[in-house]
């Protein structure tokens, strides 16, 4: 049968051989080309600690062969170590490493490429989540020394937050409330994802300091926080508000009309004391609070604040004022607006950027106001080019960090650029994530195939095969014989 044409399409690289197990040689053979992940990405383990299964990956040449002795680095992008720190390639072009964690809670990543300390190619990405570690410490957030009247409930909540050993915020801990005197509700509260939880505290019947403890119960031990309160038998000094913040407010912009706040004695009247710091705090709820917190009174027993502004999501909200040895006020309900995103301040990343057909791609858009301040509750929609993409939208609006998350995967190779767009605005923004195919190698018989010979002899026509590095994967088949041939 004929001989079949092996050079007649570029990019095929053809190289004829006995088909009796002689290797090929190929041009680029030993040369380090490529960097694939094998095993260990997107795990997760405790900030600071070692990941349960080693980072392995495989060094090979164009053709995908492994590439022995090849040098590794690896770029620590949120602290921790690997070990061990320097890296070749083995006889089966294969890197194997342990990752120990930053010590920051929340999405890790590091950078591995073929080169060293003088640089680094061919780069891929490892990600990782580090989660909060058990709670080490607790810390007292707001509503420690008040002064409230005997058998009533104090202006302010106690909050405490849960940290691990690295001062990460420990969500889903156990804190128990157990006061001196009175009640505190809930007695038992869960922490949330910023690791914070808060109880509501009645002072008991006599007057005096009356304290309580936030407990956090572990195995052999307990982690505790301490609050004391000064319990009035008469009516105490108290803090008035003279001018009440601005009803209605846009996040990350001072209230129009800042509040003022004035300080009475027992009688009910202004008491013209100066020097009392009073501070504004936000009355529970996801906004915080922005611009000076604490002012001092003048001559008059005046604190007048100049700057406050709330930044969260939109809602109702109202701060509370404190100062010691006096009974605190509560500001009448603020309506916020939450801010307009601010295009040029708001981003667009994705995780990894390069990756094999088929994995996944996490794709960040952080929005932010125009003062760089996080916009919460901000619609983020996606779009991708190419074929064969899947592309999964954010679930949600952006968060309290203003982050909202997609993901995207590809069944073809080739360069996707991402956009996206917020509130229905571009961000006139983009990434690109590039989807790389496995090298493969195809053997394709060239000439004598389907010959008749008696058996113990020798075929009439030598049998030869070729070996091609096609630019996509293919191949043919003989129609009689169901065995490989090379591909045109």
């Amino acid at each position: 049968m004929p001989r079949i044409p092996l050079l007649r399409r570029a990019p095929w690289l053809l190289l004829l051989a006995s088909c009796g197990g002689e290797n090929l040689v190929l041009p680029d053979d030993g040369a380090p080309q490529r960097l694939l992940i094998e095993s260990g990405n997107d795990q997760q383990a405790p900030a600071g600690a070692t990941l349960p299964d080693s980072i392995v990956l495989r060094v090979t040449d164009g053709t995908g062969r492994p590439v022995q002795d090849a040098p590794v680095g690896v770029t620590l992008q949120d602290g921790g170590s690997v070990a061990p720190v320097a890296l070749r390639s083995g006889a089966d072009g294969r890197v194997t490493f342990a990752w120990t964690l930053g010590r920051a809670s929340g999405p890790q990543q590091l950078e591995v490429g073929i080169g060293d300390s003088t640089g680094i190619t061919r780069t891929v990405t490892i990600d990782a989540m580090a989660a909060a570690g058990g709670v080490d410490s607790l810390d007292v957030v707001r509503g420690n020394q008040q002064v409230g009247q005997v058998n009533t409930a104090l202006a302010e909540s106690l909050v405490v937050r849960a940290l691990d050993r690295f001062g990460n915020p420990v969500g889903g801990a156990q804190v128990r409330w157990v006061p001196s005197a009175g009640g505190i509700a809930p007695i038992t509260a869960t922490t949330d994802a910023a690791g914070r939880a808060a109880g509501a505290w009645t002072l008991g019947r006599t007057p005096g300091t009356q304290t309580a403890v936030a407990r956090v119960q572990l195995s052999g031990s307990r982690i505790e926080a301490s609050f004391s309160a000064n319990a009035l038998a008469s009516t105490p000094p108290a803090l008035s508000i003279a001018t009440q913040p601005s009803g209605s407010a846009t996040a990350d912009v001072p209230f129009a009309q800042q509040p003022v706040i004035q300080l009475r004695g027992a009688d009910g009247q202004p008491v013209s004391t100066s020097g009392v710091a009073v501070t504004a705090s936000v009355s529970g709820g996801t906004a915080t609070l922005a611009g000076t917190a604490t002012v001092s009174t003048n001559s008059q027993g005046r604190a007048t604040f100049t700057d406050l502004a709330l930044n969260g999501p939109s809602g109702s909200h109202t701060l509370t004022f404190t100062a010691p040895g006096y009974l605190a006020a509560t500001s009448a309900a603020i309506s916020l607006t939450a801010a307009s995103p601010d295009l040029g301040r708001s981003t667009l990343s994705a995780s990894p950027t390069s990756l094999a057909v088929g994995a996944t791609s996490t794709i960040t858009v952080t929005v932010r106001s125009a003062s760089g301040a996080p916009v919460p509750g901000a619609t983020v929609t996606l779009a991708a080019s190419g074929t064969g993409n899947t592309l999964t939208q954010p679930s949600s609006p952006t968060n309290s960090a203003g982050v909202a998350t997609g993901t995207l995967s590809s069944t073809t190779a080739g360069a996707r650029t991402v956009t996206a767009k917020i509130n229905n605005s571009d961000l006139g923004k983009s990434v690109t994530v590039t989807f790389q195919a496995s090298s493969a190698t195809i053997l394709g018989i060239v000439s004598g195939d389907d010959q008749t010979a008696q058996a113990g002899r020798r075929s009439p026509t030598p049998s030869w095969c070729a070996c091609s590095i096609p630019s996509a994967t293919r191949s043919t088949t003989s129609p009689s014989t169901g065995r490989p041939r090379a591909a045109p």
